[in-house]
């Protein structure tokens, strides 16, 4: 199986960046593998393969969390807003994506420079405001300041998050309840019956946090991120 060239992810970080599925090595078409500076090795299972001139600098166990039959909440959801109606600081909302993301292996990886973590997120927020990483984006605000936000895709009949924080200095008020109930109550209004939540493993604080809510773990992923020697 010949390494798949991923051209978003190439063109963003401008660099030659694949993905290859599976566990097995003897399984590699090496015949491509030259033309790749970063290959994302993806697999259901965890196993530890080597691939000749490139080595491993990160790995992420990635989870999915699905909530089933979502049930419209009357819980009472204060100063929640669509993102697109707000006057917001755009700096105040990427410090937020950053929080959303400090866990994701395009922070963790010690060869992905910070700025491009960042450049990512920023994009992601600013694709978000005009609905093109988006089909919601809501935002919690504690006077005027925005204190966390949610964003949100459909498809088919479920809906996924994207991104979800809050501000560590307004952590531990019940606001990512709050967003993550704003969040569900909107999906159903345009129809989704399911919501589904990415997140790391290692994310321990997310993950009981959506278990709490009545999610339930539906798929897990190794990812791991395989680096060419010469760079």
């Amino acid at each position: 199986m010949s390494v798949q060239r991923l051209d978003w992810d190439s063109d963003f970080f401008e660099l030659e960046v694949g993905k290859w599925e599976g566990c097995d090595e003897e399984s590699i078409d090496e015949t491509n593998l030259d033309s790749f500076q970063l290959v994302y090795q993806i697999s259901d299972a965890l196993c530890d393969i080597s691939i000749p001139h490139f080595t491993k600098s990160y790995s992420e166990v990635k989870t999915l969390f699905i909530k089933r039959d979502l049930a419209k909440n009357d819980r009472s959801i204060e100063a929640v807003y669509n993102a697109q109606d707000l006057d917001l600081e755009i700096d105040t909302l990427y410090d937020l994506a950053y929080e959303s993301g400090k866990f994701s292996r395009f922070k963790q990886d010690p060869n992905m420079a910070n700025e491009q973590f960042e450049a990512l997120y920023r994009l992601w927020i600013d694709n978000s405001l005009h609905n093109n990483f988006s089909d919601g984006f809501l935002v919690k605000l504690v006077e005027d300041i925005p204190a966390g936000l949610v964003t949100y895709r459909f498809s088919q009949d479920h809906a996924t998050i994207g991104l979800i924080a809050v501000s560590p200095q307004y952590q531990g008020r019940g606001i990512g309840q709050e967003l993550l109930t704003a969040a569900e109550n909107h999906v159903i209004e345009s129809g989704m019956e399911s919501m589904v939540i990415p997140t790391q493993k290692n994310n321990e604080i997310a993950c009981k946090f959506y278990k709490k809510n009545g999610y339930s773990l539906m798929e897990t992923k190794y990812i791991k991120h395989l680096w060419r020697d010469s760079l």
